[in-house]
């Protein structure tokens, strides 16, 4: 059914915040949550996020969780003091039928607490004052939701967390006639409920939107069936506010399947703070999906004018096979491979952006809109598909010879090749392929704004971690990005440490089991100098190194493939050798030693995640 997309949770320190798709930091620690997507016919479709900072604290510990089919729910618990803790999980008998799952309480690299759901007794366990990170996951097999209460609470004293869940899946169920999507939630308060639609229809991937050929229905309904609600969809592009009581409820979406061509719609659904959606692709009768769509956001508000749109088909020698289109109301605009060099339209506005293309492909599609007679630029933006990565967005105020110096990581093996590309988004400047480190001339640019593309490849069965440095003829550093390829998640760090002997841990939580390959590197300035560290799947038990560290900036990175369709967890922690480490509930055995040295300054960068092997639909 189209694309589906997964969920990457980096807990750097213990901040267990959430924000969708953005970094939160949150009282000097960091959380990012980021999605990523692949697409379900077989090869993956990384699609890479690159948050920076001007400085970073120093990171000593914190998880890496790959959220694959198992739903889960996250928290973070403070203890001011000493504390023996009580954990409980189980499932309240409305919902649906029982369902497997467990809760675990982490910190860093120490599996501290576990219980499974409707486990008997609770269990315990005795706490040092600090952070610590409650999870939990469900596997709901064939069920579409159930309601479960997870509980922390002290020995003989307070509550630190009790809290009823909902926890539910996305379940699109497609028979010969129709197709049938259904989403449950629920509302604590009264509540405002947005629900909005989007059609498209093509028989090829230049042909325009059209509203697909039966109109859908929405019903929202109580769980008592005292309140129902329905919403017929009569417009390509529509959205519905809805007022709510505090209720559990169940959204119902019906659309007939065309009997020719291929068609689908965008669904979301916001209700409080819950957040649904997804894009479901209808397949006609004897049709063949010869495309994928994407929704890519919007223009922003265009004053009433006369433009020149212009489009780019980036980082691909290939014949294009492409449509960006921008709706709005009963306005339609679109760019193809035969009118992609200059359109001219009359916008007024903010418009939605969607592309059409043939799938499978590794490139980048550009936008750009200026006013007609001054040139202008109201909006211009470059749009990665498949393997391609957009690594950095900058300005010029003046003209500028610019360069691109490539380092390798060799984390876990050296690159086999990267490509490279700056655009204004109408056009490629210049795009070289280099097959080892150095440096590169990408030409001399013209004021203006401008989008820097990378795309790596990796030896087979590998995965290729390298930097990638935007400088001028000075030597300035204007930007400084990571760009990794293979099939895994690939996340890195800065961390700050004084000279001394540190004891580097690292453990797969087995949340919900274990990952195919976890990897963790510390990398100094010096490229010589590099400690990595392959965890091999075990019962879970704590992996302890001794290294000996210089002072400096290191980078911390990470690789876990998870295994199949399933979650991973990696917990990590980084402590002076004088530190007393927590308690935790794992063996710790040395493990052979490393050393890493260096100074400099990687304070440019922040943290990378990429899309992994497999991946299916989820809430």
């Amino acid at each position: 059914m189209g694309n589906v997309w997964k969920t990457v949770w980096i807990f750097f320190g213990d901040a267990i915040e959430m924000t969708a798709g953005l970094l939160l930091p949150v009282g000097g620690r960091t959380m990012c949550i980021y999605f990523v997507k692949r697409s379900a016919v077989g090869l993956c479709l990384m699609l890479s996020l690159l948050c920076s900072w001007s400085s970073v604290a120093a990171v000593t510990s914190g998880l890496v969780f790959v959220n694959g089919s198992t739903p889960a729910h996250t928290h973070e618990v403070v203890l001011e003091q000493a504390t023996t803790v009580s954990l409980a999980f189980s499932q309240l008998p409305i919902g649906g039928n029982i369902v497997a799952g467990q809760a675990l309480l982490a910190q860093g690299a120490s599996r501290l607490l576990a219980v499974d759901l409707n486990a008997t007794t609770p269990a315990e366990v005795a706490l040092a004052p600090g952070r610590y990170s409650l999870l939990a996951y469900v596997d709901l097999g064939g069920e579409t939701v159930a309601e479960v209460v997870l509980s922390l609470s002290r020995v003989g004293g307070a509550s630190l967390y009790n809290e009823q869940l909902t926890v539910s899946k996305s379940e699109t169920e497609q028979g010969a006639q129709r197709v049938t999507v259904l989403q449950d939630f629920t509302l604590d308060t009264a509540t405002d409920v947005i629900f909005s639609y989007t059609s498209f229809e093509h028989f090829d991937v230049a042909d325009y939107f059209a509203d697909t050929a039966t109109a859908p229905a929405v019903l929202i309904s109580s769980s008592d069936g005292a309140f129902n609600q329905a919403v017929v969809i009569t417009e390509q592009v529509q959205t519905q506010i809805v007022s709510l009581p505090a209720d559990r409820y169940t959204l119902t979406l019906l659309a007939t399947i065309p009997t020719q061509a291929v068609a689908g719609f965008f669904w979301s659904l916001q209700a409080g703070t819950q957040q649904f959606g997804d894009k479901v692709l209808l397949n006609g009768t004897g049709s063949d999906p010869v495309a994928d769509v994407l929704a890519l956001g919007s223009t922003g508000a265009l004053p009433a004018g006369q433009y020149g749109l212009t489009s780019g088909w980036l980082m691909n020698g290939a014949d294009p096979e492409y449509a960006l289109f921008l709706t709005r109301e009963n306005e339609q605009w679109s760019l193809s491979a035969d009118n992609q060099f200059e359109h001219m339209a009359s916008l007024s506005g903010d418009y939605r952006i969607y592309l059409v293309h043939n799938g499978q492909t590794d490139a980048a599609v550009g936008l750009q809109i200026r006013e007609q007679g001054s040139g202008v630029v109201r909006f211009a933006e470059a749009y990665p598909l498949g393997d391609v990565q957009k690594l950095d967005a900058f300005d010029l105020a003046t003209a500028k010879s610019l360069f691109i110096d490539t380092r390798d990581y060799r984390f876990v093996s050296a690159f086999a090749s990267a490509q490279y590309a700056i655009t204004d988004g109408s056009s490629v400047l210049n795009s070289p392929l280099v097959m080892d480190e150095g440096s590169v001339d990408m030409g001399s640019l013209s004021p203006g704004r401008y989008f820097l593309l990378g795309r790596a490849s990796a030896h087979v069965g590998g995965n290729s971690l390298v930097e990638v440095t935007l400088r001028d003829s000075a030597g300035a550093a204007l930007s400084r990005r990571l760009l990794t390829a293979g099939q895994g998640v690939v996340a890195a760090r800065q961390v700050s440490v004084s000279a001394g002997r540190f004891e580097l841990s690292m453990t797969d939580m087995m949340f919900p089991g274990p990952a195919a390959q976890i990897a963790l590197g510390l990398f100094g300035q010096d490229n010589d100098h590099r400690y990595v560290r392959y965890l091999p799947v075990s019962a879970g038990g704590v992996e302890v190194d001794t290294l000996d560290l210089q002072s400096g900036d290191y980078l911390l990175t990470f690789l876990i493939v998870p295994d199949d369709q399933q979650s991973a967890l990696f917990g990590f922690q980084l402590d002076s050798i004088n530190s007393t480490p927590p308690t935790n509930s794992g063996s710790r055995g040395s493990n052979g030693s490393g050393g890493g040295g260096g100074g400099g300054t990687l304070a440019w960068f922040g943290l990378l995640c990429l899309s992994f092997l497999l991946a299916r639909r989820f809430v």
